[in-house]
């Protein structure tokens, strides 16, 4: 990473780090949750120390970029000794073949009126399962709630935990 540049931030006077866009991809990859710390005033200790640790870094992303290189090499030629053998090259292809049928065939049971009154019972069932889950979690919470308790003892002595989900999910145009 010869081609870095480091600037002056106008608005601060610090040295800010420009990469060029071809080498971006390389640091991402190389850096992927570093946390940025600005110190308030730097002695001049802490400032060579700062600058001991931007050259180490830069070290052993160069290192990393040079390793990654070298296991791609390895890799592709691991992966050559199978592609190279004709003993292989044919298992796989009767492999291939073994699978076409047997996807064939799966489709073919698949249509059966037995296969389809199964699939459909076994739906229902996930539908259900699910919804005595959601009535379970919703009453969970009214427990913990009313009684201020995050446990729940069962009949046969078992102690349950209440545990709260979160999941995100996207929000609609129309909801924004």
């Amino acid at each position: 990473m010869s081609n870095t540049k480091h600037s002056p931030n106008p608005a601060t006077d610090e040295e800010i780090t420009v990469i060029p866009s071809t080498e971006y991809n390389s640091v991402k990859e190389a850096i992927s949750d570093v946390a940025v710390v600005k110190p308030a005033i730097l002695t001049p200790n802490q400032a060579m120390s700062t600058l001991e640790l931007e050259s180490m870094i830069n070290r052993y992303i160069e290192e990393t970029d040079k390793l990654k290189a070298q296991l791609k090499t390895q890799k592709d030629m691991y992966n050559a000794v199978f592609e190279n053998d004709a003993t292989f090259s044919q298992t796989q292809e009767k492999e291939k073949e073994i699978k076409k049928n047997t996807t064939a065939l799966k489709q073919k049971l698949v249509k059966q009126p037995a296969a389809v009154d199964i699939s459909n019972r076994m739906k229902d069932l996930k539908m259900e399962i699910k919804d005595v889950q959601d009535t379970l979690s919703g009453l969970a919470e009214q427990y913990e709630k009313v009684s201020g308790l995050s446990q729940i003892t069962q009949d046969d002595g078992n102690i349950l935990q209440i545990v709260k989900t979160y999941k995100v999910v996207k929000r609609h145009a129309e909801e924004a």
